[in-house]
């Protein structure tokens, strides 16, 4: 039997690359594949096998709504797969992330409890410019209130 081009695996992965998901493209395609080898199988064992124009009147039976149908039942496949996965690594996923986080506080309290001149320094610095900012905050209060509660009220998002 002579080879002739066939558009599904490109129909396939192409609608299943569009939605960033070619995954589901291909285990689609290895769907409409094993539909088709069971089809032509089943003809071997009754004892007439498929001739070429059998084969293209079974490509154009495959309408689009087969074609979805086999993307759902991937999409399904793909999802209970990455969930299964999931569950069954959960804990080394934990491990793992749970470690990297452990790595990173322990690197950041050990960088900030060095006491050294440079955190005196930006303490005392932050220290000052929160009194400054007090001060001016009181006497703008103080001379006007109006400007303040409107700004208040221009912040407040509305309740709804």
């Amino acid at each position: 039997m002579q080879n002739t081009y066939n558009v599904f695996f490109e129909r396939l992965t192409s609608r299943a690359e569009e939605r960033n998901r070619p995954i589901v493209g291909m285990v689609a395609y290895y769907f409409y594949k094993k539909m088709k080898a069971e089809y032509c199988t089943a003809r071997a064992r009754a004892g007439s096998p498929v001739t070429l124009d059998e084969l293209r009147e079974y490509h154009a039976r495959c309408t689009d709504t087969l074609l979805e149908s086999l993307e759902n039942t991937a999409n399904k496949v793909v999802m209970e797969y990455g969930e299964t996965y999931l569950l069954e690594n959960r804990h080394r996923i934990m491990q793992d992330v749970l470690g990297d986080m452990q790595k990173d506080l322990q690197f950041r309290f050990s960088e900030s409890t060095k006491f050294s001149r440079g955190f005196w320094t930006g303490f005392s610095s932050s220290l000052f410019a929160t009194f400054i900012l007090v001060v001016l905050t009181m006497v703008g209060a103080y001379l006007y209130p109006d400007l303040i509660q409107a700004f208040i009220k221009a912040i407040t998002p509305p309740v709804r």
